[in-house]
């Protein structure tokens, strides 16, 4: 399964096909940030100055643009997934397509909007 998946994504180069590429792919994004956001805030419990030391390592350019990365995906991810729960709990099957593009204009808009607030403030 795992091994044909980027043979059926070329195969399927359809809207619905690299939607659900990109959902999977920012879900397994957001597993590792939870990850390394749980190992990053366990220094707590050994005090405040190896919190902060913690904390100050991605206090940095590479941090920030992760940072937005995390955000991106969230977006992506939890818009997708609105849509998915539209198209299955109301049978929207024929809006399908409008709703994909639909998401993909909502998460343009906010990584237009974002990109001023994380990299010029």
């Amino acid at each position: 399964m795992i091994k044909s998946l980027p043979k059926e994504t070329y195969l399927n180069t359809n809207s619905g096909m690299i939607s659900y590429v990109f959902h999977r792919l920012s879900g397994i994004a957001l597993s590792v940030y939870l990850f390394l956001h749980i190992l990053t805030l366990s220094a707590a419990r050994e005090g405040r100055e190896a919190f902060n030391y913690s904390l100050a390592k991605w206090d940095n350019t590479f941090g920030h643009i992760l940072e937005y990365l995390l955000l991106m995906a969230v977006v992506y991810h939890t818009l997708n997934g609105i849509r998915i729960m539209l198209a299955d709990f109301f049978r929207m099957t024929l809006l399908h397509k409008r709703l994909i593009w639909i998401t993909w204009i909502c998460f343009v808009i906010v990584l237009g909007l974002s990109i001023n607030y994380f990299f010029y403030i």
